[in-house]
């Protein structure tokens, strides 16, 4: 081999090294990927999956099993969880009135929307027609499937008292888990509803 051959040879060699030094994360230091959380750890740590131990930064406050997170490792090589991915689109969605019922005209249309884990709710709706009354354990809304609470949630609820709508009260209302059915639980009374903007949470 020529002594050029022989420099073209080592330069070559030289660049895959760099290459491939520069695609292993021990080497070039500091990398992020996505994992799974198994575990979390009351000092503010979780593990991954694949058993990578994390410290939550400050605005990952409440982790749960299951989350995909960001993860993210110093030159050190040691590892934050920089918090879940996002879920939903942000987007505000209807709430689909429940049978005998719509949406109130005048009023805050009934919608929702997801950011992380939590649920934003709001809207008012009527139960239309002659002599109609709003009664005990009627469903007049119902959350869309991904929009649901973890568990049966009690809610306070606005409702006109009389058809005239000149006075207003609260009253108990309900929101199912596995249906997402809205119940109202207060007395037979009024005939047009309202859920004031609140939040569920998912998990």
């Amino acid at each position: 081999m020529t002594s050029h051959a022989a420099r073209r040879a080592a330069r070559a060699l030289a660049t895959a090294g760099k290459r491939k030094a520069a695609a292993t994360p021990l080497v070039r230091g500091a990398d992020w990927r996505t994992a799974t959380v198994a575990s979390i750890s009351s000092t503010g740590t979780i593990t991954t999956t694949d058993g990578i131990p994390a410290r939550r930064v400050q605005t990952y406050s409440y982790p749960a099993v299951g989350d995909r997170v960001v993860i993210s490792r110093n030159g050190a090589g040691n590892w934050i969880a920089i918090g879940p991915l996002g879920t939903g689109t942000g987007a505000w969605v209807t709430i689909p009135a429940g049978t005998g019922y719509t949406a109130l005209s005048g009023y805050q249309a009934p919608t929702c929307r997801l950011s992380g884990d939590a649920v934003e709710l709001r809207g008012s709706y009527s139960k239309p027609g002659t002599g109609v009354t709003i009664t005990y354990g009627d469903v007049f809304a119902v959350l869309p499937g991904g929009y649901r609470p973890a568990a049966d949630t009690d809610i306070t609820l606005v409702i006109n008292q009389g058809t005239s709508g000149a006075t207003y009260g609260t009253c108990r209302g309900i929101v199912r888990a596995a249906s997402g059915n809205i119940e109202h639980r207060g007395p037979n009374n009024g005939n047009f509803i309202s859920i004031p903007p609140m939040t569920l949470w998912t998990t």
